[in-house]
């Protein structure tokens, strides 16, 4: 079968073809966004005191992605393309933990994070006065 009307300068065969070639690309493209349904959610802790941490680091650890853990150490991530990611949480006066996160059951994980302790070593204080000197009144 040969088309013999044309749109501008292309054929009619070949509008359709480049019609039916973008058609497949969005689709693929859409396909893909729809595989990103994975979220992963829980709390972080103090492991001593077992006291909920606010503001703490989470991200995925071969990803952009990420957040802080709100006022009472909840955290939420969406979006994920794969039901498993490792997720690297971080906040100061802690060790890091890589943790891994299995996001197929959707169940909120409870991290714990252990404290940072460092050891300072010596530390001398050294006081000085320094009196003005000007006149003074006695009365």
């Amino acid at each position: 079968m040969i088309f013999k009307g044309h749109i501008g300068d292309v054929s009619f065969a070949k509008w359709l073809i480049l019609l039916i070639i973008s058609m497949l690309i969005s689709h693929l493209g859409m396909t893909q966004s729809n595989d990103c349904n994975y979220s992963v959610s829980g709390m972080v802790f103090d492991q001593e005191t077992k006291e909920p941490l606010p503001f703490v680091k989470i991200k995925l650890k071969n990803s952009p992605k990420g957040g802080y853990t709100d006022s009472k150490g909840k955290f939420f991530i969406g979006g994920l393309c794969s039901e498993k990611d490792s997720l690297l949480v971080t906040c100061d006066g802690y060790c890091d933990l890589l943790c891994g996160g299995n996001h197929e059951k959707n169940e909120p994980l409870p991290i714990y994070l252990a404290q940072e302790v460092q050891d300072l070593g010596p530390v001398q204080v050294v006081g000085e006065y320094h009196k003005e000197e000007g006149t003074q009144s006695i009365s």
